[in-house]
């Protein structure tokens, strides 16, 4: 057990080395034990104070351990209980009570009957009942000491049938309280979970379709410059927001910047829409090539300095885009002159 004392330095103690300091407490010396444990003279003296050596413990303390001290965090919350009490010293009476596992994480008696309890019925998820337990180490634990997950009314994994398929599919843009209802057998919890997989399984099929679809189109199609057709423009409003601008970006054979101007004019033309009650998309396509006038031009000059929804209101018949991109002409007009 020697060893060096830079190599103990400030490390916790284990439950081999209290136990250490408990029997030969009285029979060694301090500086033997601290030789012993590779430890200064000063830390062994402090633990053994902390130890409470020969201090017998009482009914009432012992209680306050067999019910609070199931953890490190337990410990913790019982030390104020405990006067004259050190946290070494009740660490190891619990240890030794076989109510948390020593410092080996070696499962202790009580974690043990916990998992007899509970993991028949609660399988992995018993680990949120002890502190410092994974659910993989719960489950490895549980194998080896023969004890095997039978699943119960709340949690039992039933697998879907085709109808609950079929029903999930015809009704999965409802809400999710009101889609549990429709499965009277299964948990919101399940429902969920089917309905993110069915949706990851839609999403890929789809995008997988789309991509085919573009490849076998012509190299125009896939033109940044092209203008939008309904069916690019529907797949936009679709997926942008829950799929990355990059994958759309790929789907559609446009770059990342025209997707976001894309949505950006779309977001626009809306606050336009419900201001002045003009459908831009009616004559857009009529409109797009059109020359500004000499009075456009003066107008615009006046009102640049407003948002692009307020100016796009000034100019009945003009998109958004088309206004964004008269602003950059006057801008550049603007520095090239000097004014």
């Amino acid at each position: 057990m020697n060893k060096t004392k830079t190599e103990t330095r400030r490390v916790s103690w284990t439950v081999e080395e209290l136990r250490f300091l408990e029997e030969h407490t009285g029979t060694m010396t301090q500086a033997e034990m601290a030789k012993h444990l590779g430890r200064t003279r000063l830390a062994v003296k402090a633990t053994v104070r902390a130890l409470g050596r020969g201090k017998a413990w009482t009914e009432a303390e012992l209680d306050i351990v067999q019910t609070r001290c199931i953890s490190q965090a337990g410990i913790t919350q019982a030390l104020p209980l405990l006067p004259g009490r050190e946290r070494p010293a009740v660490f190891l009476m619990a240890v030794n009570m076989g109510l948390i596992s020593d410092g080996c994480r070696n499962w202790s008696e009580a974690e043990a009957r916990m998992l007899e309890k509970y993991y028949p019925s609660e399988g992995s998820s018993v680990a949120s009942r002890l502190p410092g337990r994974t659910p993989a180490a719960v489950i490895i634990q549980a194998g080896k000491l023969g004890i095997v997950f039978e699943g119960s009314q709340e949690t039992f994994h039933q697998r879907w049938s085709d109808e609950e398929k079929r029903l999930l599919e015809r009704n999965r843009y409802l809400p999710l309280a009101k889609l549990t209802v429709l499965f009277p057998e299964r948990t919101k919890a399940s429902v969920r979970s089917y309905r993110q997989l069915l949706n990851k399984r839609r999403d890929s099929t789809s995008c997988h379709s789309k991509m085919n679809e573009r490849e076998k189109g012509a190299p125009e199609a896939r033109n940044h410059h092209t203008d939008w057709n309904d069916e690019d423009s529907a797949f936009l409003e679709t997926w942008y927001g829950t799929m990355s601008t990059e994958l759309i970006a790929e789907i559609l054979g446009r770059s990342r910047r025209a997707i976001k101007l894309a949505v950006r004019n779309r977001m626009v033309t809306g606050q336009v829409e419900s201001a002045t009650g003009i459908s831009l998309s009616d004559s857009r396509s009529k409109l797009v090539q059109r020359k500004w006038s000499q009075e456009e031009w003066q107008r615009l000059e006046a009102n640049h300095h407003l948002p692009l929804a307020e100016l796009t209101a000034l100019f009945p018949g003009r998109t958004p885009m088309a206004v964004r991109g008269a602003c950059s002409r006057l801008t550049a007009r603007r520095k090239k002159t000097g004014g």
